[in-house]
């Protein structure tokens, strides 16, 4: 077995490969259906770090991480996880890694919320439904508001119906779709949903929620639940003082803020929760994706005082293998990692550069209509021309797969029925190296597309 590992990109076959074609097919003859078709699949054979390689010895750069923030198969998270394997693979709630873990969690987090309580789930859609439950119980209120054009995962009920998309793969098969949520419009500044520049629009936007007021008491709303950063909508960072301004409304009306940070969270954008940001601190917060290094664990923390007053849904733990004693383990790694490779201040800083790099690149590529987001969470929007701002949907697309055809593994996201945002998330362990080679490919595959 080759044991040579790549630092940057190296493809030596046609994409797919045929190891990899052949996987793909099988996969189509014995799965249901996937996600999101695509001709860029890659059969995964071992990755570490910022890199995947594929069954054909293809090396890809993955600038698209989702799950691991500290790269995959880092070696304290292998070391972690089988010393446990040794001893136990089971039985969570008494065990040491279980406590230690919590402990060492809540001491990441801001505010009240250090001092206070986690729960443990398995996945992040999970620890959705749990904030929302534990929410509902302690307000002993039942209407949330959401937004439009944010997901909150998908495969249980609550989330699903709190995503402000109507794909099929979020809401298809619920009946009835609307139970106790609102909706109002995400400060998506590049294309203003209530038809304003942000330079004079005073966060219009803000003021919406006065007319939900209208319609339906304080006295009957549970809480505001936003994504900290919305990552699969087009990486729509919120204006300055949006969040400041909700965090002030929720607290005079005495309804709760619920931040979903399971992708933004653990150091993405250079903060432990991204909106630390804008220095808000939600009252519930969920947390998944990087928190195993790649095992499933996910997690809601809040306050004691909110834990206390619910009744048995805030035991600790949902479901069979939530808080599972190995993922533990591998999730304290993480935190280790974190702290002594010091990634947070890492993705600050290069995140910088990175934007700096786009903002370069939007200078000789008129079709760049925005750039946007914080640290390792970036978005490039693609549009026909800047006057009319018409989604490049197609431009993005031939982006994207040229990208992946040089090595780097990109994806395509997007509001309104559109994918025509770039999303970049790299790992946090990318090198500078790595960036810059990434960097490059995308320069060129930017040419290769609009050329």
């Amino acid at each position: 077995m080759n044991k040579e590992k790549f630092s940057v990109p190296n493809i030596s076959t046609n994409l797919p490969g045929p190891k990899s074609k052949e996987i793909m097919i099988r996969k189509s003859r014995t799965f249901m259906k996937p996600r999101s078709p695509s001709k860029r699949g890659l059969a995964v054979k071992r990755s570490y770090n910022a890199m995947v390689e594929d069954l054909d010895g293809n090396a890809f750069l993955s600038f698209s991480s989702s799950i691991n923030a500290v790269g995959s198969n880092h070696p304290r998270v292998i070391e972690a996880v089988q010393k446990q394997l040794k001893t136990s693979s089971g039985g969570a709630g008494q065990s040491v890694p279980f406590i230690d873990y919590a402990e060492k969690l809540l001491k990441w987090l801001p505010g009240d919320l250090s001092n206070g309580k986690i729960g443990y789930t398995a996945t992040g859609s999970e620890a959705i439904d749990l904030m929302t439950r534990l929410a509902r119980d302690y307000t002993k209120k039942r209407i949330i508001i959401s937004y439009h054009g944010l997901n909150f995962g998908e495969g249980t009920v609550d989330c699903s119906r709190l995503a402000g998309v109507g794909k099929h793969m979020f809401k298809g098969g619920l009946s009835p779709l609307i139970t106790e949520i609102l909706y109002a419009p995400w400060p998506y500044c590049y294309r203003c949903p209530m038809g304003h520049n942000f330079e004079n629009c005073n966060l219009v936007c803000l003021s919406y929620f006065e007319e939900i007021f209208e319609s339906y008491y304080p006295e009957e709303i549970v809480g505001i639940i936003i994504e900290g950063l919305p990552a699969n909508s087009g990486v729509l960072a919120p204006p300055p003082g949006y969040l400041k301004g909700l965090r002030k409304m929720c607290d005079e009306k005495g309804i709760l803020l619920l931040v979903d940070e399971v992708f933004s969270g653990f150091g993405k954008t250079g903060k432990f929760l991204s909106v630390e940001n804008w220095d808000i601190v939600p009252d519930i917060v969920c947390l998944g994706k990087s928190m195993g290094g790649g095992l499933p664990i996910s997690a809601v923390a809040t306050s004691s005082d909110i834990i206390d007053k619910c009744g048995s849904i805030a035991r600790g733990t949902v479901g069979s293998f939530s808080g599972n004693i190995v993922s533990c383990v591998a999730a304290t790694a993480v935190l280790e990692v974190m702290q002594e490779e010091q990634l947070l201040a890492k993705a600050s800083r290069q995140g910088l550069m990175i934007k700096k790099r786009l903002n370069e690149l939007s200078e000789r590529f008129e079709n760049i209509g925005d750039i946007r987001g914080i640290g390792f969470m970036l978005g490039i929007e693609l549009v026909e021309d800047r006057k009319t701002k018409n989604p490049a949907n197609e431009l993005a697309n031939r982006i994207v797969d040229n990208a992946y055809r040089k090595g780097l593994l990109i994806r395509s996201m997007g509001r309104y029925g559109n994918n025509n945002v770039i999303r970049l998330t790299p790992h946090l362990v990318t090198t500078e190296e790595q960036i810059d080679a990434g960097l490059s490919i995308l320069e060129e595959s930017f040419k290769l597309a609009i050329t």
